[in-house]
């Protein structure tokens, strides 16, 4: 995916409601090229501009020395001028344990730039690492205004001065990303989501044959980390979760149906425990919101979602999630009168006899 280093895209600052709306998509090439760059560590820096209602690639750089010489340089190689903000994700020296690189989003949204382009620029990075994946993004936003901030020198001078901007610990990495796929479930793989999860076939046959099965075990690939794949199906009855599954030590995406017929229920269950390594957690956790769409799409209705991180408590959640369902189905629901009330002064409640008053006289 890399550019010349004199290859930039302009921004089309083109008039109209399309550039003000708050939320814009990442392109696939530039989504493609980002995920690439997690194995290709030559690439240190990608750069992308908002053209039209989609950010796009526009340049990347490779490692031509450390940390701090490849960002000192990174205003000229990368094109960053006084009149067009840009986005830079740039990769850190500091790799996790598991080899994952860490980056950090450099904002650049020079003081002289257009007003309009600067609200959208500013308003727009959260959109941004969400589609590329916030899992990636081991520390907190840069952002520059003026040349002098573009030193490595002004970086290391504010992440000495704010706590808050510190490399984020592997736990504060996860409950970030967890964070994220909570506050709306319904998005399609936010985060790493420029990986296509997609199902095996034995994945998917044994989803449209769920209410045949007991329990359905599905995994994360070995060898290609974006298909989901079948690692285990149960026919009878299972009494252990734990006992049943293939592996306790890794995350897994669970089906687990009871009862039958017309009152058979099937349960997700999110299983990830915790001395799981960190980039499965995340990539897991990337994958869930697809998986429970991949399943509706074939045939799987869920009447409840639960998370498990102690395999000990596999059992007691799943009949946990079935008891609670079991008390609302059988719930007497009073409907509250949704007759329209009257005015006051107009009308006395139905439920609290009215007290007549008594007709006065002179003798009381």
């Amino acid at each position: 995916c890399l550019l010349p280093k004199v290859q930039s895209l302009r921004v089309h600052r083109q008039e109209g409601p399309a550039m003000a709306r708050a939320y814009l998509g990442v392109d696939a090439e530039l989504k493609a090229c980002f995920v690439g760059s997690q194995e290709d560590k030559s690439v240190r820096w990608v750069c992308g501009r908002i053209d039209g209602e989609a950010v796009k690639l526009s340049a990347t750089g490779k490692v031509a020395g450390s940390t701090a010489e490849d960002f000192d340089t990174l205003q000229a190689e990368a094109r960053l001028t006084a009149d067009e903000p840009g986005f830079v994700m740039f990769a850190r020296d500091d790799d996790d344990d598991e080899g994952t690189r860490r980056w950090m989003l450099v904002a650049w949204v020079p003081d002289t730039a257009a007003p309009r382009l600067k609200m959208i620029y500013s308003s727009s990075r959260e959109d941004l690492k969400s589609q590329l994946g916030a899992g990636y993004f081991g520390y907190k936003d840069y952002c520059a205004n003026a040349d002098a901030d573009l030193a490595w020198s002004m970086v290391t001078h504010f992440e000495l001065t704010d706590h808050d901007n510190r490399p984020l610990t592997e736990q504060e990495q996860l409950f970030l990303e967890e964070k994220k796929m909570e506050k709306d479930t319904s998005v399609k793989s936010n985060g790493m989501a420029a990986v296509p999860f997609q199902l095996s076939t034995d994945a998917r046959e044994a989803l449209r044959n769920t209410r045949d099965l007991a329990l359905i075990e599905i995994a994360l690939d070995d060898k290609d980390d974006s298909l989901l794949g079948l690692a285990k199906k149960t026919t009878s009855n299972v009494d252990s979760l734990p006992s049943a599954l293939s592996t306790v030590s890794q995350p897994r995406f669970l089906l687990a149906t009871e009862g039958a017929d017309t009152t058979q229920k099937v349960v997700f269950i999110y299983f990830c425990p915790d001395d799981a390594s960190l980039k499965h957690k995340m990539t897991y956790s990337t994958a869930k919101a697809t998986f429970v769409d991949l399943a509706a799409a074939n045939g799987v209705t869920i009447a409840k979602s639960i998370e498990v991180r102690d395999p000990d408590d596999l059992d007691a959640e799943f009949k946990a999630a079935l008891a609670i369902d079991d008390s609302l189905d059988k719930r007497e629901i009073t409907h509250a009168d949704l007759s329209k009330p009257a005015r006051p002064g107009r009308a006395r409640s139905a439920t609290k006899p009215h007290k007549l008053k008594k007709k006065w006289s002179p003798d009381g």
